[in-house]
């Protein structure tokens, strides 16, 4: 599946003129962005965590606005949740955090954000531009990932061809197995390529899109 938004906008309702800021910027660097307003249509009528969840699995970065307001609020912090679990199991995706206020407790020291009060809209849109031009470029619709399963020193890991660490490790090859099934058929059109120990191949199964 092709990335569907180049980057993904997450904040607060407080925050709500800072992002649609960022968005308009984004937008004159023709940045594909994913920002509520521009999606109405798209979300009448959803579940909306649901929804947002794809939104972001089919982004390739999402800014995520850190204020007091987004460290507080149960829909935020879900969403921060949802935006961390994307982050663990796709290599291309990165949450680019964008300070307002005091830094966040609890947030890393050695993650760095950008500070709100001493950048622009346009700024930030050209750190972004920047960023996807150094990270890799959506495949063709139509064409398949693939994924490897590969004996490790200790257990065994799933790994997407062309990507630089695992999707995720695991104690046995059938773990891993099971794992890439799900992953290729989330992802699909794919191929799920499981090798034996000495790195020959057991086996390689296609996963088609539904309805095809």
């Amino acid at each position: 599946m092709p990335d569907r938004y180049d980057v993904a906008i997450s904040f607060a309702g407080e925050d709500r003129e800072i992002a649609r800021q960022i968005a308009e910027s984004l937008r004159e660097h023709d940045v594909n962005v994913f920002f509520d307003e521009y999606a109405a249509a798209e979300l009448w009528g959803k579940d909306l965590y649901q929804h947002l969840t794809k939104i972001y699995e089919e982004s390739r970065l999402c800014i995520v606005i850190l204020s007091e307001s987004y460290q507080q609020k149960e829909w935020t912090k879900l969403e921060w949740r949802s935006l961390s679990a994307v982050s663990r199991t796709r290599d291309s995706f990165t949450i680019l955090p964008i300070q307002v206020g005091p830094k966040p407790k609890g947030w890393s020291t050695s993650t760095v954000a950008i500070n709100w009060s001493k950048s622009t809209p346009s700024q930030v849109a050209a750190a972004v531009v920047q960023r996807l031009q150094s990270i890799e470029k959506p495949k063709p619709t139509g064409e398949p990932s693939t994924y490897h399963v590969i004996k490790r020193e200790s257990g065994w890991s799933l790994k997407r061809a062309g990507s630089t660490r695992a999707t995720s490790l695991h104690e046995t090859r059938a773990k891993a197995v099971t794992a890439g099934k799900e992953l290729a058929k989330r992802h699909a059109p794919a191929e799920l390529i499981v090798h034996n120990s000495d790195g020959t191949i057991a086996l390689r199964e296609m996963f088609a899109e539904e309805g095809k």
